[in-house]
């Protein structure tokens, strides 16, 4: 099943376990929003500055929980988002082969910058896509569970079990995502 494939069932199951009527193309929404914050974070690695792109990238990635929760019509905090968003990240950060490698090459003025970029791209990209996966995945669990959407803990507790439980699939998605990824001209 290829990776768009798997994050539109992902969705679907989402909204079948939150009982949404999904007519007016939710999960096409959804999707759309994902890919763009996908091509958000491959964007932000082209800042020059050691260390920004990463900062740029779970909030990027924070802004898309709140956006997806939005195309829901679920609420959590922002505490807890950027706090699910941090842990995804460095989590997925350690599937990745060359980690922060990009971020090394910014030290080295003009061309590392730019070949720090084009490393880092996408890998962003890839995260992105995956962060999103494991967060849909989460909030589908708990409405199949019928755990209340206040409680923080429970979904941190759904993240951390996907993270722990997933790693294979995580792998495989991570390394499609990197292989799919095209900029955009």
């Amino acid at each position: 099943m290829s990776n768009e494939a798997h994050e539109i069932k992902v969705i679907m199951d989402c909204l079948k376990a939150l009982e949404k009527n999904t007519i007016g193309g939710l999960p096409e929404k959804i999707q759309g929003d994902i890919t763009t914050h996908a091509f958000i974070a491959a964007g932000s690695s082209f800042i020059p500055v050691p260390g920004a792109s990463a900062a740029a990238n779970v909030a990027n990635i924070w802004a898309m929980y709140a956006r997806i929760n939005s195309d829901i019509g679920i609420t959590f905090s922002k505490n807890i988002l950027k706090t699910v968003a941090s842990g995804v990240v460095a989590n997925l950060g350690g599937y990745v082969v060359l980690p922060g490698a990009g971020e090394l090459l910014k030290f080295i003025p003009v061309f590392g910058s730019f070949v720090g970029a084009a490393i880092e791209s996408g890998i962003a990209y890839a995260i992105t896509i995956v962060s999103a996966y494991v967060y849909i995945k989460a909030i589908t669990l708990m409405a199949r569970k019928r755990i209340d959407f206040n409680n923080e803990e429970k979904l941190q507790h759904e993240v951390d079990e996907i993270l722990r439980n997933d790693k294979e699939e995580i792998k495989a998605m991570l390394k499609e995502a990197k292989n799919s990824y095209k900029p955009q001209k």
